[in-house]
């Protein structure tokens, strides 16, 4: 036998699923709006899942994706007119803040530089007894400096902090992975503060990157092309190897010995040399 159904049960009745389609509603705008928010700042999604970063977030990004990487190797190539002419290569180790290792050395030849314990060594070829100098600062404070500008891992997003023009070209392949393509125009005397050393150019000129980034933000690939008259200068730098385990210890004690480094009229004493920026 069916119960009637009474005014007072109909009203039951309507305010249960009025709480329910309430409820629902504010199951959906928090789904929705999770589902909108991306895993880091800012974010839009291009082709092939990539989050595309905005101008203002950009400098930010690279820097953090290399902390929390903590490690990479690179590979620096300088082209004239299209002919490599100098291969460098090297290995980063970052922990944070100050706690910093590099290395960096011409591929296939001797002559390393190395970045351990807050003190830069040279690997003098010419030098067997002990092959490892301690650059002081005295005599070498200009390549101290300039070392340590270009083991910055924030330098290339002071670079990129504050752009002239950013566009981004979208996912594209770089070797055998996918990265997202960013061509960005700075002024060269941004590029200048950030490296600290003279480029071709004059003041009001502006410098174009091209830039690739991984699904982490992480910096595969920069190409920096300039010019000086007719010659055709270009600079690529690789990354890869990110995370991985590296070691750069401090050289052994009885093969170091303080010294320079920079032109002297004692080549063997204070040998000369220039490394690439």
């Amino acid at each position: 036998m069916s119960t009637p159904v009474t005014s007072s049960t109909s009203r039951r009745l309507l305010i249960v699923l009025a709480a329910l389609g309430v409820l629902a509603a504010m199951v959906l705008a928090v789904v929705l709006g999770k589902s909108a928010t991306p895993d880091k700042a800012g974010g839009a999604r291009i082709e092939g899942g990539f989050r595309e970063l905005r101008a203002d977030e950009f400098a930010d990004a690279i820097v953090q994706a290399r902390e929390e990487a903590g490690s990479w190797k690179f590979l620096q190539v300088e082209t004239i007119d299209g002919k490599s002419k100098a291969v460098w290569e090297g290995v980063t180790v970052w922990n944070g803040d100050d706690d910093l290792a590099m290395t960096y050395k011409p591929q296939g030849a001797e002559g390393e530089f190395r970045l351990a314990s807050g003190a830069w060594y040279w690997n003098d070829p010419a030098s067997r007894a002990k092959p490892w100098i301690k650059l002081v600062p005295d005599g070498s404070g200009p390549w101290i400096a300039a070392l340590d500008r270009l083991a910055d891992p924030a330098r290339d997003a002071e670079i990129f902090a504050s752009p002239k023009d950013f566009r981004v070209v979208g996912a594209e392949n770089i070797g055998s992975s996918e990265a997202v393509h960013y061509r960005i125009t700075v002024d060269l005397e941004q590029v200048l503060d950030a490296q600290g050393v003279p480029l071709p150019g004059e003041a009001g000129q502006q410098q174009v990157y091209d830039v690739w980034l991984d699904a982490e933000d992480r910096i595969v690939k920069i190409v920096e092309p300039s010019s000086l008259g007719a010659t055709s200068l270009t600079r690529i730098r690789t990354f890869f190897g990110y995370g991985d385990d590296y070691e750069i210890p401090v050289p052994p004690a009885d093969q170091v010995k303080p010294g320079k480094f920079g032109p002297s009229p004692s080549a063997k004493a204070e040998p000369s040399a220039s490394p690439a920026n």
